[in-house]
């Protein structure tokens, strides 16, 4: 297999074609339209710690955020940003992940997620939280406490993966390569 085109039967008359690996950049830039995806959900939650302080819509939001590039790509191979910017995740048999190779893939992800959720339902738990009513006393707030060690580690592992993408021929993360996926232009 060429470093730099997969090939892969594709099509109703089984034509074989050549996929591309999806560039840094564009992968950057699915990164950036999913965030963009996910900006309301994350400013709701915002507005619910500062104003609302209900733990069952926090709870829905962050597993809303938590679940979205999983379920996305074990179920139709490619977030909205990754659709929109017409790539997809595909495993190295070339067909559709299953689910393992979407939390594994997404593992760092998902680390910083549920740490960052812990954190902040911890938060909640605090008898001085009702007087949180700023950003800024929200953000003093979770700088206590281990886990900002913990979710900068997962960001420094992930940072790491993404210049896998930059530097590799086949494109390939460091999650990718411990999922066995890879992902391509459609």
């Amino acid at each position: 297999m060429n470093d730099d085109i997969l090939d892969f039967n594709y099509g109703e008359d089984n034509e074989k074609r050549q996929l591309e690996y999806a560039s840094f950049w564009s992968r950057v830039g699915a990164s950036l339209l999913d965030t963009l995806i996910l900006l309301p959900i994350a400013v709701l939650n915002i507005y619910n710690i500062l104003d609302f302080k209900q733990l069952p819509l926090y709870v829905l939001l962050g597993f809303v955020a938590l679940v979205y590039k999983v379920f996305m790509e074990y179920k139709y191979g490619a977030t909205l940003g990754k659709m929109i910017v017409k790539i997809k995740v595909i495993n190295e048999e070339e067909e559709s992940i299953n689910l393992e190779q979407a939390i594994v893939r997404n593992v760092f992800y998902l680390l910083v997620s549920v740490i960052s959720f812990i954190a902040r339902l911890y938060l909640f738990l605090q008898p001085d939280f009702s007087r949180i009513t700023t950003f800024l006393e929200y953000s003093a707030a979770l700088q206590e406490g281990p886990q900002l060690l913990v979710t900068n580690v997962a960001n420094l592992l992930f940072i790491v993966s993404c210049l896998f993408v930059a530097f590799r021929d086949n494109r390939q993360a460091l999650h990718d390569s411990m999922a066995g996926t890879y992902v391509v232009m459609k």
